[in-house]
């Protein structure tokens, strides 16, 4: 393959001859962890050596230059920044988070003065939240330890980016944190967060830890169970956020709203209603009907129901489905005289269910359930990617058929073959290419709109493994335990991919 035998050579000089003064020769080798795609920079953190291996590649010509990045010893990887094109990593026991900027090898240093074991990472704003588990313990750092305790660091910021909450703590440790949507207001944008507890909320304003924060506390309509809220969904608009969830083992939808004006804390401005659906309820979609009215379309497998909530009417309408549906897309689609109505995908990504659901979600009150149409497929449903705004592109789970295209308006299902047992699939920007992997040790790429494909041949990565497409430096990266492949994401032939085994990359034979 193409450089092969120079990259092996330009890898081991790089490592050797950047590697300055290191330990004696370790008893036992760790796997690095990652990679870790950050723009055109791969990152692997070698805890063998504290440092982080960055691979910086050009869509020109994928064979990497490689630098390396100290890092403390034992930190760990939480995660991507892919907004500011960094990676955040925690050093354990302390309170201390890194952000690395690989291309520029530069890393800032927050201290949340507490060893959170537990954050969430949101992109747009770029913020992180951190809080403690369970079975978190304190580090030599912490001056004070509080699983009421939590924290949120701006990122854009190199300074003054740290707010902290100590909370009253409701049962143990938070179940989990969310950051809203930043809402706008008159008097200025505010950014709200919640951490949920078994059977409460905690609502803070993010930029504001002087403002005292709201208890929410959470009851099931007709029982004393404990409500254990999931993960919240949200949608805002001027001067109001609306928080939506449900909670594990409840027929009920839970929506919370929140005046950005009249929340100041200590319960001001916040509101919450309970609208049951059906046992088994799972997962939803929000949408705004054709009224411009949020609505809310949740799918209880349990009970093989969809609901439909529209809470500022407090109407719930349940629909029985001929099967068992655990997954929703909902989409818009141009109809007659330029207007756009509403769709639903109701289908199972089980891998064991041939069916779906195109549900009309404007006619729902002229045509009930009628509405609701069913359709079968010619092999069962894995995974739905919206094509355009009328067609689906159908994985299968199995059958001879890898996919199939659906096209919604005329329930027209073409049977795309050829290239069998494809996974960890991805779509261009431009909504027409797909690429994949095959277990057959291949990189596909598929155009929806004329059904070509092409496809090149690739040694060490097979499955199971991942591939991440980054559409604006044109490359294309695939990998797993065994090693890492760089393509540009207009591959023709082989030769126009890197292939690394992980061997090489550490300058170790395994």
């Amino acid at each position: 393959m193409r450089n092969m035998r120079l990259l092996s050579i330009l890898l081991l000089a790089g490592l050797s001859g950047s590697c300055g003064d290191r330990p004696d020769p370790f008893e036992s080798w760790e796997a690095p962890q990652g990679p870790y795609i950050v723009s055109n920079q791969v990152a692997y953190l070698d805890k063998n050596w504290d440092e982080l291996v960055v691979l910086g590649v050009e869509k020109k010509d994928p064979t990497p230059t490689v630098q390396r990045i100290p890092v403390e010893a034992e930190a760990s990887v939480i995660g991507t920044l892919t907004s500011v094109d960094s990676l955040l990593l925690r050093v354990p026991g302390t309170g201390r988070i890194q952000s690395v900027k690989p291309a520029l090898a530069e890393v800032t240093d927050y201290d949340l003065e507490s060893p959170f074991d537990r954050f969430l990472i949101r992109q747009d704003p770029p913020t992180l939240a951190a809080w403690f588990s369970e079975n978190a313990q304190a580090g030599d750092s912490a001056v004070l330890f509080s699983k009421g305790d939590v924290a949120f660091v701006d990122l854009t910021r190199k300074k003054d980016a740290v707010t902290r909450f100590t909370l009253p703590t409701y049962g143990g440790a938070p179940l989990g944190v969310e950051i809203a949507d930043t809402v706008p207001a008159a008097s200025g944008s505010r950014r709200f967060a919640f951490v949920r507890w078994n059977s409460f909320l905690s609502l803070v304003d993010i930029d504001n830890s002087k403002l005292k924060e709201t208890a929410i506390p959470l009851k099931a309509p007709d029982s004393d169970a404990q409500v254990l809220p999931l993960p919240l969904q949200f949608v805002t608009g001027s001067s109001h956020l609306t928080a939506l969830f449900l909670a594990q083992a409840s027929p009920d939808l839970y929506v919370l709203d929140v005046d950005a004006e009249a929340a100041q804390g200590a319960g001001t401005g916040v509101s919450l209603n309970v609208f049951p659906t059906a046992q088994g309820a799972s997962t939803f979609k929000t949408f705004m009907d054709k009224d411009n009215l949020l609505t809310v379309l949740v799918l209880c497998p349990g009970s093989r129901t969809a609901a439909v909530v529209r809470p500022e009417t407090s109407d719930v309408l349940l629909y029985p489905l001929d099967f068992t549906a655990h997954d929703v897309t909902v989409f818009t689609m141009p109809v007659e005289d330029g207007k756009e109505e509403r769709f639903a995908f109701l289908f199972s990504s089980s891998g064991d269910s041939y069916g779906y659901y195109f549900v009309e979600l404007d006619h729902l009150a002229d045509k009930k359930s009628k509405a609701f149409h069913l359709f079968n497929l010619p092999a069962p449903v894995r995974r739905v990617y919206m094509v355009d705004k009328d067609r689906f592109l159908v994985m299968h789970s199995s059958g001879s058929s890898p996919m199939s295209l659906v096209t919604v308006s005329s329930g027209e299902v073409i049977s795309l073959g050829g290239i069998p047992n494809l996974f960890a699939e991805v779509f261009a920007p431009d909504g027409t290419t797909l690429y994949a992997l095959s277990q057959s040790g291949r990189i596909v790429r598929f155009d929806t709109a004329d059904f070509s494909a092409s496809s090149i041949d690739v040694k060490h990565v097979v499955s199971p493994g991942s591939l991440r497409l980054v559409a604006d430096k044109g490359l294309l990266f695939a990998w797993d335990d065994n090693g890492l492949v760089v393509a540009p994401d207009d591959f023709e032939t082989a030769s126009d991919a890197v292939e690394i085994a992980q061997p090489v990359l550490f300058g170790l034979d395994r």
